[in-house]
């Protein structure tokens, strides 16, 4: 495996955006996954914001797939990501830390195998680049990648964060050496705090210049400049002859923004759909145009529809089902329930979601407890009445089911602890919000 750190470069390519493809089930030679950090799926225009913030994912959702309803299976990033790109819960990742702040040095296990990987085992060069350091070569989640990009290299002096379509320029250059088969993978942050002034964005979305804009106002114009950066990676893969692409953009978390209040203002600490519910948009070879997919799914389904969308076997260790069906066929999704758990600083919580139940509980106190416990109707997209006191046969049921799969996954557990990692990586976690106060 070669690890390559390249310098970013200024931004990218003028070739025109691709025309709207008929249906195609031909196994692609392009293979993009775009994970948007922080990318929260009801700002999105395409899935509900009155406001445009995502021309770019709009056309794509628009000429290939949106997913209705994809839930993350953690609210920050390092666990996200390990269940997007490996297909399996992180309980059993045990990238989650159960201590009760601080700095966690938990990361993926070199034995689990990722994305890049079974890309790379059937002949695809394998091209990642990340501007989140949880993502970092010493978290382990650079595993099967020929050449990859992360945020130690990428990081600018000022501690800004890097902006989207610098990664994409500096992705592209290395994609564009590639002959042959070629799986990409690129995590991008623009929507992650802290957010970019991004005033001309503002302006476009109708925000005066001389107006204090709020959290949700900063965030959508954050979209803006995400959804730039996708259009520009589009371009560059065109530009390389690479237009027929299969392309996922997929967000690893959600944000809280107080937009519900209960949802806090960032995400790792809690699990209501503000957190969790993320985009999931597929376009190319094995997507039916226009296409809406209903039910239930979740991260570590990514993977398999993936890898079955592009002709190649899953692992059997993915806990994961592909949902290639539903986007072949606009299908709804088939989950019966979906799984989310977080260890962040001093919080435990876990959620279980079923067609017609949210259920979250807290492990730091009592099922007793008035906050031990919540309970919501499905279609109570805030979560905004608990009625937990009323529907106490569904939460006994929902209780016990979520406990015997947590023991499961914890008795499947591959513990990997990293021996050291630098300051400068603890800096950037810092900055970002991901270092609790010890």
């Amino acid at each position: 495996m070669i690890l390559a750190l390249l310098p970013l470069l200024a931004s990218g390519c003028d070739a025109p955006a691709p025309a709207p493809r008929a249906f195609d089930d031909a196994a692609p030679d392009t293979v993009i996954l775009v994970i948007g950090c922080t990318l929260r799926a009801d700002r999105l225009h395409s899935y509900g914001n009155p406001r445009e913030t995502s021309p770019t994912l709009d056309r794509l959702a628009a000429e290939g797939a949106r997913v209705e309803r994809l839930v993350s299976n953690a609210p920050w990033t390092r666990p996200a990501l390990a269940a997007l790109t490996t297909g399996r819960y992180p309980l059993s990742l045990g990238i989650d830390d159960p201590k009760d702040g601080g700095f966690t040095n938990r990361g993926l296990h070199p034995d689990v195998d990722t994305l890049a990987e079974r890309f790379a085992a059937e002949g695809y060069a394998t091209v990642g680049a990340t501007a989140n350091p949880n993502a970092n070569a010493v978290f382990g989640l650079h595993q099967g990648f020929t050449t990859y990009q992360e945020a130690t290299g990428l990081w600018r002096e000022d501690r800004r964060k890097v902006a989207g379509s610098d990664v994409v320029a500096a992705w592209a250059k290395e994609a564009a050496a590639v002959k042959g088969k070629l799986f990409g993978q690129l995590v991008l942050v623009d929507t992650h705090k802290p957010l970019a002034e991004a005033r001309r964005q503002r302006l476009s979305l109708g925000l005066g210049a001389l107006l204090w804009p709020t959290d949700l106002d900063r965030y959508d114009a954050a979209l803006l400049v995400l959804d730039d950066a996708i259009r520009r990676l589009d371009e560059a893969l065109t530009a390389m002859g690479r237009g027929g692409r299969l392309l996922f953009v997929v967000g690893d978390h959600g944000e809280g923004l107080y937009t519900p209040p209960k949802a806090g203002k960032a995400h790792g600490r809690y699990l209501y759909d503000a957190n969790l519910q993320v985009p999931w948009i597929a376009h190319g070879p094995g997507v039916k145009p226009g296409v809406v997919v209903g039910g239930l799914t979740q991260s570590i389904d990514v993977g398999p529809t993936l890898l079955e969308l592009a002709g190649l076997p899953a692992s059997a260790a993915m806990h994961g089902r592909s949902q290639a069906a539903a986007l072949r066929g606009g299908l709804d999704a088939d989950n019966p329930w979906l799984y989310a758990e977080t260890y962040f600083g001093p919080e435990h919580k876990a959620r279980l979601t079923t067609p017609e139940w949210t259920y979250l509980r807290n492990h730091r106190v009592p099922v007793t407890s008035p906050k031990g416990e919540e309970l919501y109707r499905a279609r109570d997209r805030q979560q905004g009445e608990d009625v937990s006191p009323r529907e106490q046969a569904a939460l006994g049921g929902l209780r016990a089911q979520s406990e015997a799969l947590q023991a499961r996954l914890i008795a499947e557990q591959q513990v990997w602890e990293i021996q050291s990692v630098n300051d400068e990586v603890k800096e950037q976690l810092k900055q970002l919000g991901y270092v609790e106060p010890e």
